[in-house]
């Protein structure tokens, strides 16, 4: 795959921007990157807003290719406000020596954009927006309805766009761009570097030591403001906010502006103590963001607020009124920080109160580094790689629609579809997901993560084959006519050469659409992560239903292999790809507690779905049955809890109703979902796998034979695949609680077993007869997708 030659545009540099381009340049070999610059302002013009010339101290050049058109003039202006305070007449030209494949111009806030824009619209190349702009940005009145004309057809000029959060989503959404030409690629700082400024100062002395620089106690509850002291970013609000939080508290404002006399006077008006540290550099912020409590950001509406991303990356929480661009993206309540409404002090002034109760950045800071650790460069560059090659529309590159709309939670299933979708857009094919309209917050960032688009669908009523109610199959029959009618105008917009769905649910709900795809020479690829059922009418549904649907069925075991052979799908439409290793993207850290906790003695783990036909209550019931019998052991079951529906909440209650009864509150414990599990697993003495279904794959257990944990389980569906008998575990000779207690004591009676078994596991992991290994996952994938483009 060749590298796209992209150019962005910008109207000067950014000290924000600088260390994105390095990243793409050096981390990206997806893209060719040159950022032309129209000019480049002395520091007396950068010195606007800010009070005082100056340069930034961070490199601002380095690391990528770049070219300035020309030498500022006297009479250039580079705020964002003046749209021909910049006019570099000959930009479209110079933009067109860099022979670019896509351009990217962020904006139209200068006429120096627009140039550049029409410039690579009469030349035909393809152009992508990346702007913050929100709806609470909207002028009121006739001039709102004025400017929602002119960014629709402004909008209309780009090829794809890039949304910077949820807000910068729906604005685009609301100005009528398909979901399929937008691409998330959120707005973010060099969180490494502002982490890496601080940590100096956040050790008990260095925080002591760094607190009295700038005048505060140990005691002092320290609220940071930085940016621009002007009328408009009400810092006045911060100081009347600080009056109601007592003599303990205090301000601390770092920037300067042509309020900040006024301000300064307010403050010994009310008696409020503030230390005032004038303009800091992005090298010395780093001391600010150690020393505070938690950062205030008062502005009635910024379109983004990147000091924000800045605060978080250290562990600062954060208070930021309402409409602040980044608000529902980074600002989760009572976790991250608080909102509050605009120009009301004193809810300005709760919020803060309520930061204190909580203990600010002592309570406050790891969640505040989980929540900005999704929104890295790296995220972002995603979001730009899948929108450059959506509107290259090379030839032979599969353009991939997924089905994920009955995906609700992260299992098994929805991780291996994903990794599915990661091998097709990191070889360099455009993918579009349709997900539900309903509790998708766990599917998008999936999505989002690999660089693919995505819209939602109508995946609401369940198909029973039980129910006599015409209203529940007219229901049915109305879904599926809504969700094929949103197929074909998503495919209409993104020009498949392949749909891709995981279960066949979603084959049923979206028949007519797939129907008239196939006809269209569409190729309908069926992942299948579900053998199918047993029965009459199941055999039926996939030897009739089914196969004129889809082009190609893939299995993942040679049990859901010929258990599709057994329904009655030809053997020409069925292609063997066995399940890999997920990537699992975790911090450094993640889990640790439970990672202790499955050291502390030998554990029994059972990780994922916790539910009946996963055979929970056989984990836990042999677990009991150890205890009881005196072997020093424990049980972690990893896993969500279940909020729904009602019969898996009183599954999951009256089993910690049964723990508590027998005592062994301290000895089983549900931990809820993780991520860090190969941590845990290392950690651990056995996988329990009593899965009582016919499972086709069995994930877990693979990901246990990666590191080296023996698995008891059941011979149930391929689950037999993946273990060898008293070699790399234990396969249970009946389904039920004695099988398991019988798999159980067998390692736990003979440890010798148990380190054998897990030497065996690990050998078998790196063998050469293990088709289970992402590189033969990736090859198969792609070239299933690639011969058919």
């Amino acid at each position: 795959m060749n590298a796209t030659r992209l150019t962005i545009v910008e109207t000067h540099p950014v000290q924000y921007n600088a260390p994105w381009f390095r990243y793409l340049a050096q981390n990206c070999p997806a893209i060719d990157l040159t950022v032309l610059y129209a000019s480049r302002p002395t520091p007396e013009q950068q010195a606007v807003g800010f009070d005082r010339a100056f340069e930034w101290d961070t490199p601002m050049f380095e690391g990528y290719r770049w070219r300035i058109v020309r030498e500022s003039l006297p009479t250039d202006a580079f705020d964002s406000a003046s749209f021909r305070g910049l006019d570099v007449k000959h930009i479209g030209n110079a933009v067109l020596e860099t022979k670019p494949d896509v351009v990217l111009v962020p904006g139209w806030h200068s006429v120096t954009q627009i140039r550049a824009l029409a410039a690579c619209r009469r030349s035909g190349v393809p152009v992508l927006y990346r702007g913050d702009t929100h709806a609470g940005m909207r002028p009121a009145g006739v001039r709102g309805l004025l400017w929602d004309v002119k960014t629709r057809g402004l909008l209309r000029q780009y090829a794809a766009h890039l949304a910077v959060g949820q807000r910068s989503r729906q604005h685009l959404l609301a100005h009528g761009v398909p979901p399929s030409r937008i691409y998330s690629s959120p707005h973010a700082v060099d969180n490494d570097f502002f982490a890496r400024m601080a940590a100096p100062h956040l050790t008990d002395a260095g925080r002591a030591e760094v607190r009295c620089a700038f005048g505060f106690g140990r005691e002092t509850f320290v609220v940071l403001y930085v940016g621009k002291l002007h009328e408009h970013k009400c810092v006045g609000d911060a100081i009347r906010a600080a009056t109601a939080l007592g003599p303990k508290a205090a301000l601390l404002i770092v920037g300067q502006g042509d309020s900040e006399a006024a301000l300064r006077a307010e403050a010994a008006r009310r008696g409020v103590r503030v230390t005032w540290a004038g303009f800091l550099n992005q090298g010395e912020l780093g001391r600010a963001y150690a020393a505070a409590d938690c950062l205030v950001l008062p502005s009635p509406l910024e379109s983004w607020g990147l000091v924000v991303n800045e605060a978080m990356a250290t562990g600062l929480p954060v208070v930021v009124g309402e409409h602040v661009g980044c608000a529902p993206d980074l600002v989760v309540p009572s976790e991250t920080g608080e909102r509050f409404r605009p120009r009301d002090v004193d809810d300005l002034a709760a919020a803060l109160g309520r930061i204190r109760e909580r203990g600010a950045r002592t309570h406050m800071a790891a969640a505040c580094r989980e929540r900005i650790a999704h929104y890295t460069y790296s995220r972002s560059a995603a979001g730009l790689e899948g929108a450059c090659q959506s509107v290259m529309r090379a030839r032979g590159v599969p353009r991939v629609i997924a089905c994920c709309g009955g995906m609700v939670i992260v299992s098994g299933l929805e991780r291996m579809t994903f990794e599915v979708l990661r091998v097709i857009r990191e070889r360099g094919g455009v993918v579009h997901c349709v997900v539900n309209n309903w509790e998708n917050h766990r599917i998008v960032p999936l999505a989002e993560r690999i660089g693919a688009s995505w819209s939602t669908g109508f995946y609401t009523f369940g198909f029973s084959r039980r129910t006599l109610n015409p209203i529940r199959h007219a229901q049915s029959l109305w879904e599926i006519v809504r969700t094929s009618a949103g197929l074909l105008r998503d495919a209409l917009r993104f020009r498949p050469t392949h749909v891709l769905v995981p279960e066949y649910t979603a084959i049923l709900r979206n028949a007519p659409a797939l129907a008239l795809l196939r006809l269209s020479g569409v190729r309908i690829v069926f992942r299948i992560g579900n053998a199918p059922e047993r029965g009459q009418v199941y055999d039926l549904l996939w030897r009739r239903v089914l196969p004129p649907l889809v082009t190609t069925f893939v299995p993942n075991s040679r049990f859901s292999y010929g258990r599709l052979q057994e329904t009655g799908v030809p053997a020409r439409k069925i292609t063997l790809i066995r399940n890999a290793l997920s990537r699992r993207v975790v911090r450094d850290q993640t889990d640790e507690d439970v990672v202790r906790l499955a050291a502390a003695r030998p554990t029994v783990l059972t990780v994922g779905q916790i539910a009946p036909f996963k055979g929970t209550h056989l984990a836990v019931e042999a677990a009991l049955g150890l205890i009881a019998e005196g072997h020093d052991i424990q049980a972690i079951i990893a896993g969500a809890l279940p909020i729904w529906p009602a019969d898996l909440v009183t599954y999951v209650q009256d089993l910690q109703e049964r723990i508590a009864v027998a005592g062994a509150g301290d000895r089983i414990h549900f931990v809820g979902g993780r991520e860090n599990v190969p941590a845990i697993m290392r950690a651990s003495f056995v996988l329990a796998a009593p899965i009582l279904q016919e499972e086709t794959f069995g994930n877990v257990v693979l990901e246990a034979r990666s590191v080296g944990l023996p698995v008891v389980t059941f011979a149930r569906g391929g689950l037999g695949e993946l273990v060898t008998h008293r070699q790399t575990g234990y396969i249970c000779p009946t389904a039920d609680l004695a099988g398991l207690s019988e798999g159980l004591h067998y390692f736990l009676t003979q440890p010798g077993e148990r380190d054998r078994a897990s030497a065996n596991s690990l050998a078998a992991a790196t063998g050469p007869d293990n088709e289970c290994t992402p590189t033969e996952f990736e090859r198969r994938w792609w070239a299933l997708f690639e011969r058919a483009s």
